[in-house]
């Protein structure tokens, strides 16, 4: 009888079943939220004046909730794609961690930022934090599996784009993207931080079934 490979397939069905989970819940607390006007982003929104004065659940429940129908399809369109592109070199449970922990700890980078001064944004909502670390967990995967140097120095340019355009919403408190006031950034350096220490400290696979080497 065949024996599957140690690496034990990480991704596969169980993470699409997981992007399956996540992507229907946000659409269920905002069609939710549609029906009750507005009354549960009231309740999960990350209003940082709420959140300091004693309501911390709101770093986590936050990322469930968006703006709008077009906030929610754009950030559960990128996390099928982002999903689907790192699903096979890392392992579900702490590809689903780092997800929740990504974005709990964005928000919270968002809310310090806040109260440091350094800007002006006065809540957040939206999974972008976690699917910015996301983002980078595939960059560095395709990094690593890289064969030659050209092929590594283009990874660096994209790497460079992703980190300079958040340094760049974080100081203009505008996105490069869309050149709208926005989310500042904050909470994308959060999700990211997350993610590289998980690849750092091999939590999350950057190749099929080994960690990153140093």
């Amino acid at each position: 009888m065949r024996r599957h490979n140690s690496s034990r397939e990480a991704g596969g069905p169980k993470a699409n079943v997981c992007l399956l989970v996540f992507s229907t819940l946000i659409v269920l607390l905002q069609a939710a939220d549609t029906i009750t006007d507005g009354a549960i982003q009231n309740l999960m929104e990350n209003r940082f004046v709420l959140t300091a004065a004693g309501q911390p659940w709101r770093l986590f429940t936050a990322q469930f909730i968006h703006i709008d129908w077009l906030h929610v399809a754009i950030d559960v369109i990128c996390i099928a794609v982002v999903w689907v592109l790192v699903r096979r070199s890392s392992r579900v449970l702490p590809l689903c961690f780092s997800f929740l922990v990504a974005g709990t700890i964005g928000q919270l980078f968002a809310l310090l930022a806040w109260r440091w001064g350094l800007t002006g944004y006065t809540s957040l909502v939206g999974s972008s934090d976690a699917l910015h670390g996301l983002f980078y967990l595939y960059i560095r995967r395709m990094y690593d599996q890289s064969q030659d140097r050209w092929q590594r120095f283009e990874w660096l340019i994209v790497m460079g784009f992703l980190l300079g355009s958040i340094a760049y919403t974080c100081a203009t408190g505008t996105m490069i993207m869309s050149g709208a006031l926005r989310s500042p950034g904050y909470n994308h350096i959060g999700g990211i931080v997350v993610f590289a220490l998980a690849v750092e400290l091999g939590w999350l696979k950057t190749s099929d079934g080994t960690s990153h080497d140093h």
